[in-house]
């Protein structure tokens, strides 16, 4: 049977169904939505620490953005088989948001005794002054006084990061070049300007959609025009990025068993650090999952099939919401992700807001995030964070099968609590 989208008159009379207690035809509203499910299997070092599935697509960072204004949290429960809710289209999202049905039963109870109300409770005292926020969103401290597009870089890859790269990648071109019969320029050691203008033409390929073509089509100028041949030649660029090291090779065998990041973790940490120190958030953040594309040998690395890229190494991201700055993230590593005894999520929850604690503002996140217990737990200090999601109706808190005195299975039913 093929989905289509229900019209407004038929979201009427199900609403009416719903109100009155009669049963409905479950083939009759179905949502339109994405009939593949996707999962998500890593290559190696599989782990599930909180029993919750991995395979999430990347969601978008829109949603209900307002219920953070009156100190509660918006929770959609999705009726769906799929982990995750983000192959539900915008469009369909959109038309349940104008169509919220309310059972007949103002009052249920999840399988685990929680208790829920459909009817918003009546308020005549005014706003709390701490679910009045408004953040203007942009840079801060020495990154505000920045004016050009080469100051911005050298912020962000500061001296202290190129002297690293450059120190590991000639370590690692003097073990090359030994192999090599004939010294060429092309194997010579790099230097610092050399590697900002590698890192330059590989955020260029990235902004030009050019970094699906391989080396000789990048350098083509038919196809790419001049600009990476102006800056090195093909074969420099290729032995460059084969050379390209971050960290002391060593020390790394040792440092890999503490930690499966030690690779580049010193400079990621340092990245990450000059990123949250130079931007202040809006009032509204989302936490999203993105899959960096990467083919290489990597004991975290994950396929996902229906991605594009299929194989990457997963970065879960806290991003600002108006203008998709990148405050936080961290790497999903496996088995190698230490949580201190927290669930995978949480662990994640808790550590990339650690920069907007007690500042009141919203996250919004999808549904292998959101939890009730979660919800309630950073809505207090020292987190004071408040939370728009979706919950997987597996969930205990949810209520059981029927809503209200209907024999109509809860879908897309939108609660407040």
């Amino acid at each position: 049977m093929s989905k289509r989208y229900l019209t407004q008159a038929e979201l009427q009379a199900e609403a009416k169904k719903i109100m009155e207690g009669e049963d409905t035809d479950d083939e009759e509203i179905q949502l339109s939505g994405s009939e593949n499910e996707e999962d998500i299997v890593e290559v190696e070092d599989v782990d599930s620490d909180d029993g919750n599935s991995e395979g999430e697509n990347i969601p978008t960072s829109q949603s209900n953005q307002s219920a953070n204004q009156s100190g509660r949290r918006a929770i959609s429960v999705l009726d769906s088989d799929d982990e995750s809710d983000d192959n539900l289209p915008l469009s369909s999202i959109a038309d349940h948001l104008r169509y919220i049905i309310v059972p007949k039963n103002p009052l249920m109870k999840g399988k685990n005794g929680h208790r829920w109300t459909t009817i918003e409770p009546h308020r005549q005292k005014r706003v709390p002054t701490q679910n009045i926020i408004h953040f203007v969103p942009g840079s801060k401290g020495p990154a505000s006084l920045l004016l050009t597009p080469v100051s911005c870089f050298k912020h962000f890859f500061t001296d202290n990061i190129l002297d690293k790269i450059v120190l590991h990648t000639n370590e690692q071109i003097v073990v090359k070049s030994a192999s090599y019969a004939e010294k060429t320029l092309t194997i010579s050691k790099t230097c610092k300007e050399e590697v900002i203008a590698l890192i330059g033409l590989l955020i260029f390929s990235g902004a030009m959609k050019n970094n699906h073509l391989n080396a000789k089509k990048m350098f083509d100028p038919i196809i790419s025009g001049n600009i990476y041949r102006a800056t090195m030649s093909c074969d420099r660029f290729l032995f460059l990025l084969d050379c390209l090291r971050f960290d002391d090779k060593q020390t790394r065998i040792e440092r890999k068993k503490l930690d499966p990041f030690a690779p580049i973790r010193d400079i990621w940490d340092e990245f990450i650090a000059i990123c949250r120190s130079s931007y202040t958030p809006s009032s509204y953040t989302t936490l999203d999952e993105q899959l960096l594309s990467f083919r290489g040998r990597c004991a975290f690395r994950m396929f996902i099939p229906n991605k594009p890229a299929k194989y990457g190494i997963k970065l879960v991201m806290l991003c600002d919401v108006p203008t998709k700055y990148m405050i936080d993230a961290e790497p999903y590593l496996g088995k190698g992700t230490k949580t201190n005894g927290l669930p995978l999520s949480t662990y994640y929850i808790k550590k990339l807001t650690m920069s907007i604690h007690g500042s009141n503002r919203n996250v919004t996140m999808d549904n292998w995030f959101t939890s009730i217990s979660v919800a309630d737990e950073i809505l207090q200090a020292p987190y004071k964070l408040t939370l728009v999601g979706t919950v997987r109706k597996n969930k205990a808190e949810i209520p059981p099968g029927n809503v209200g005195n209907s024999s109509t299975p809860a879908r897309n039913i939108y609660f407040l609590f």
